[in-house]
């Protein structure tokens, strides 16, 4: 069983003609019960996690699009598949930090965007290439690891019937 609560409140503020401020908070409780496994009947567990989420931020208005920059934390509890190794191999929730750093712009029929972006994460849940003994994908935590790249998109309508839009992520993730 997996019950979870989840509160959230957004706060978004203008600062004159081109800037606004905005705040989110997000607060989670996550309560998991497992008693057993159909190939591990015997794995017992009762966990409970209380996350806070925040984001906060600006958005600077330009000519024809913005720019803004913001800063996020995210937690998130391990997936049930992810209890499956057994009691011994319990993992422990993902911690993200985000940084990103953006700009668009928009004309009529064309419009771009870059974002820049670092993640750094503590207790990551990746693939180990193993398989358990249901036959699924194992993860384990990683202690630290990060991404940083910059993220770029475009389109081009030249009609109102047809639109072309592309976008490409450039980054670096390491572990």
């Amino acid at each position: 069983d997996k019950n979870d609560l989840n509160l959230y409140i957004k706060w978004q503020q203008n600062v004159g003609r081109k800037l606004s401020l905005f705040a989110d908070l997000q607060y989670r409780h996550v309560d998991y019960t497992i008693n057993g496994f159909r190939n591990n009947p015997t794995l017992r567990l009762n966990e409970q996690w209380n996350f806070l989420n925040p984001k906060i931020g600006l958005t600077y208005k330009v000519k024809n699009g913005q720019a803004y920059l913001s800063w996020a934390v995210a937690n998130k509890e391990p997936n049930r598949d992810d209890f499956e190794a057994g009691s011994t191999q319990q993992p422990k929730p993902e911690n993200l930090n985000n940084i990103e750093l953006g700009l668009e712009k928009r004309k009529t029929g064309l419009g771009w965007g870059a974002t820049a972006y670092y993640m750094r994460y503590r207790n990551q849940l990746v693939l180990t290439g193993q398989i358990n003994d249901v036959g699924a994908y194992t993860r384990t935590n990683i202690p630290n690891s990060y991404r940083v790249g910059i993220e770029l998109q475009g389109f081009v309508k030249p009609a109102d019937w047809f639109t072309a839009q592309g976008n490409i992520n450039l980054s670096e993730n390491k572990v």
